[in-house]
Parts: structure tokens; sequence; C-alpha cells
């Protein structure tokens, strides 16, 4: 690929020298009939070279594309690569505000599942919460959901702070998107009581969604 970009930037720099001189009225030998043939020529050539520099990248560009989807397609079928990507890339602690989230389970894998569109996706967890925050009686949840949604899918209860051990346990609910691809679930705490539109609470006050340090598991769906 990099001899095709290589040519394309030679056959590309020639046309324009080349254009640059045909236009050129001040140039007395560029007038010439014999040396504006030869100019015309070469234009022709660069303009063929450079034609075929374009043809040739974007193959190519193609062919590197659908490498890297038949690879990332053939991770996806075993939740062995993936639980790998996920430790290669994220935390298996992940941290978010006052809430400590780790041993999260998909369909009882750790970090990751192969699932088929639409299926329905049973997972665990275990969160703990800031000392400071266990001080009073503020009640506080999680929200859990994928990347790219405008709501969370599921919550997860953790109590009143008072009341709430080192560690809790819970579970949660999601259902994989139709789409086939990979799919980052993300959670975010928040306090007070679940409602019945907390789902709609997954972004914040100033509209953004979970980030990266809140990324606890992949999900794939597959085709």
């Amino acid at each position: 690929m990099k001899d095709y970009t290589r040519n394309f930037n030679k056959s590309f720099i020639v046309l324009t020298v080349a254009l640059f001189t045909l236009g050129s009225s001040n140039l007395a030998w560029a007038k010439d009939k014999g040396a504006e043939e030869k100019i015309k020529g070469g234009i022709d050539t660069a303009a063929d070279a450079l034609k075929k520099g374009v043809e040739k990248t974007g193959d190519a560009v193609e062919s590197a594309k659908a490498g890297i989807k038949k690879g990332v397609a053939k991770m996806g079928e075993k939740v062995e690569d993936m639980q790998a990507y996920f430790r290669k890339k994220f935390h298996e602690t992940a941290t978010v505000g006052p809430a400590t989230v780790s041993e999260v389970t998909f369909n009882g894998h750790h970090f990751a599942a192969v699932v088929k569109p639409g299926e329905r996706i049973e997972g665990t967890l275990k969160c703990a919460l800031d000392p400071a925050q266990k001080k009073d009686i503020k009640y506080h949840s999680l929200l859990i959901g994928l990347k790219g949604q405008d709501n969370a899918q599921s919550t997860v209860d953790i109590g009143r702070g008072i009341f709430i051990d080192d560690q809790s346990q819970g579970t949660f609910t999601l259902i994989a998107p139709t789409e086939p691809g990979f799919y980052k679930v993300r959670f975010r705490p928040i306090e007070g009581y679940i409602e019945h539109d907390v789902l709609t609470k997954w972004k914040d006050e100033k509209g953004k969604a979970p980030d990266s340090t809140a990324t606890i598991g992949l999900i794939y769906v597959k085709a």
C-alpha cells in the first residue's frame, strides 16, 4: 500500500507541474507547438498513472478493511479471546464517582459474552461504595447500559449508605442489539430511589453518557 501511495504522489506532482507549465503564458518555450505537444503528452501519461494509482490505493484500502473486519469477527467467535482483549484494553475493576464495580459476568462469563441479536443477557457484579458515602442515608443505585445508546437498560440496587455492606452484589439484565458487532457495557452511579424513568438518566446534566473509564464488559453480537 505504501508503493501505491508513493506512485500516487509522484503522478500527482508530475501532473500538477505539467498543468502549470501549459497554462503559463509568460514562458515562451511553453508556447512552442512541439513543446506544447510534449507537455500534453506528459499530462495524459501522468493522468493515466494517477487514475491507476487511485484505483490501486482504493483496492488496497478495501482489502485492508475486509481483513480487519474478518479478524474482528474471528476474535468475536471465542469468549476467551474477548476476555483477553478486555483485560488488555480495560481494567477488571472500574471506579466512577463513589462506586467501584468488579467481578462482572455476562451469562456466566467474566467480562464478555458472545450472543445472538436480541438475546437476553443475565449479568452479575460486585459493587463497593466509597466509605465517605456510607455515612449518610442516601440511596445509591447503578445504571447499566451500552455505549452509544441514549438510555440505560438496567439498574442495580446498592442500598442506603449506612446499611450498605463493604461490598454488595447485584444482578442485571441486558438485551443484545439487533445489529451484529462489538458493544461496550458501561455503568453510571446515581443517588436516589429507582423511579419509573430512571433509565433515562443514562446521561448526566451536561448530556454526557458514561465514558471509557466506566467500561465493565464487552458484548459481541454475531451475525
